[in-house]
């Protein structure tokens, strides 16, 4: 024992000074290797986050900068989505508008028609003369005539029930008729798995591939949200093989012009174009596009732009393999590498996009987000940023922090079904968490993300296409 002791006392003073150079070896050890998934970790918990964060701030490398490939060049500038010229989004109050409402260039009987309303559809009051209404709808003003509009209530009701999952939809007769017209006087009939499809597209491979993925797409959707669709599909798909085919299409419909889409569906019709695009970026269209239509026999036609575009945007992120089956828990994208630059395509231009206005500190919050209605969704200057911040806020929902949230959305998505309230307040409560607290530790998500993936999000020689994101642009009433 006497032996014991002395050893303690001998070795003291070598045990102190190791418990004092411990953590100051490990505190080294991690300013060199600031993307340890130990710093991972404590920014996932919200009593170590505040000392994480200062340590990625004091520690993080700056992004490196692109291999030397041999030419000699200027740092290229950072590539931002085009400008929109998309009109501000008006005040007024919201007025219904039912079948048959003509629209007109002026408030008078014999002015010059725009468009004959087929569904009851609703728009922003911004004036009254007498009975004729000046109104913003789908990005344009128009007048209607609509007698004694003050008494009538909305047209379903002070308390309509909300509709649920609804049946598959066969394409309308004469909107495929047109977008067959403009395909072409033979075009190729085939089948894209389940689905009736229309090309003049001979890229075989192509074909194949988008055949693959629509016979596996349904059993995705279903173990990624575990929502089963009612029926089967009956939508068609027409696919152009030039751009300018399907701008024809697009620009037919009012709601859509304007607007960068590179698909769009209505009334049962899946419409979009191949052009100079990838097939990578083909599929997410089409994939996008389904998903759309998968919702609307899963949850039902009255989602909020948040929840439909982000659930599509969410599946068409995901990872393809050979088969045409999809790993949603990795994200589809693309890095290229030249001539001074890197350009970044799919989710990965997304994600990158959604950190730079993370870091310029113009991110829009996902409570602002989940507010917004169709109009203010879509004509904005901001779109590109409401339609990745949606699907990465899916995402986040059902797998961040290890998925704890994932069962609570799923059952918020069955709630949906079921008519219940589509709300943030509602998604709260089945999260049992504060959005203000969640929407940080998303935010922290986010910068996890584009680590893990090593994605160049701040430095300027970088430059980011997010042409590749399909935009799902048609109107809720279609």
């Amino acid at each position: 024992m006497r032996r014991m002791l002395r050893a303690l006392r001998i070795a003291s003073p070598y045990l102190l000074l190791l418990l004092v150079l411990a953590p100051l070896a490990g505190f080294t050890w991690l300013t060199h290797h600031p993307t340890a998934k130990l710093v991972d970790e404590a920014m996932l918990r919200p009593w170590s986050r505040p000392l994480a964060e200062a340590f990625l701030r004091r520690y993080r490398p700056t992004p490196a900068s692109p291999p030397d490939d041999g030419v000699t060049s200027q740092p290229a500038p950072v590539h931002r989505p085009p400008e929109l010229d998309l009109p501000p989004l008006p005040t007024g109050d919201p007025m219904w508008l039912m079948p048959g409402a003509v629209l007109r260039r002026q408030p008078r009987p014999d002015a010059a028609e725009i468009e004959t309303l087929d569904t009851v559809s609703n728009a922003i009051q911004l004036e009254q003369r007498d009975d004729w209404y000046r109104v913003f709808r789908h990005g344009h003003e128009a007048w209607v005539y609509i007698e004694d509009y003050a008494s009538q209530g909305p047209p379903y009701g002070e308390e309509p029930e909300a509709p649920g999952p609804l049946l598959g939809r066969a394409p309308d007769e004469q909107e495929l008729a047109a977008a067959l017209q403009i395909l072409g006087a033979v075009p190729r009939r085939l089948q894209l798995g389940p689905y009736d499809a229309y090309t003049d597209c001979t890229d075989a491979a192509l074909l194949r591939r988008l055949s693959q993925l629509a016979s596996h797409l349904e059993a995705a959707y279903v173990a990624r949200y575990d929502r089963q669709p009612v029926g089967a599909p009956k939508a068609a798909i027409v696919l152009y093989g030039n751009r300018q085919d399907y701008q024809r299409l697009r620009d037919a419909r009012q709601e859509l012009a304007g607007l960068p889409a590179s698909g769009h569906h209505s009334q049962g019709l899946i419409a979009f174009y191949v052009g100079r695009r990838s097939n990578s970026e083909v599929a997410a269209t089409l994939i996008h596009e389904l998903v759309h239509t998968f919702n609307r026999r899963a949850l039902g036609p009255a989602l909020p732009p948040w929840l439909d575009e982000g659930l599509a945007d969410d599946l068409a992120a995901s990872w393809i393999d050979s088969e045409g089956r999809l790993d949603p828990s990795r994200l589809h994208g693309e890095i290229r590498r030249g001539a001074g630059r890197i350009t970044l395509y799919g989710a990965f231009a997304s994600l990158s996009d959604l950190e730079r206005a993370r870091l310029e500190g113009r991110l829009p919050s996902v409570t602002r987000l989940m507010g917004l209605d169709w109009n203010g969704f879509v004509h904005s200057s901001e779109i590109g940023l409401h339609y990745d911040l949606s699907a990465f806020w899916v995402r986040y929902l059902l797998e961040g922090q290890g998925g704890r949230q994932r069962a609570s959305f799923q059952a918020f998505l069955d709630h949906v079904a079921q008519g219940g309230e589509v709300s943030g307040a509602a998604l709260a409560a089945h999260l049992q968490v504060d959005l203000a607290w969640l929407e940080g530790a998303f935010r922290g998500w986010l910068e996890l993300l584009v680590r893990q993936y090593q994605l160049p999000a701040s430095a300027p020689s970088f430059r980011t296409n997010n042409d590749s994101s399909s935009r799902h642009t048609d109107s809720p009433s279609a």
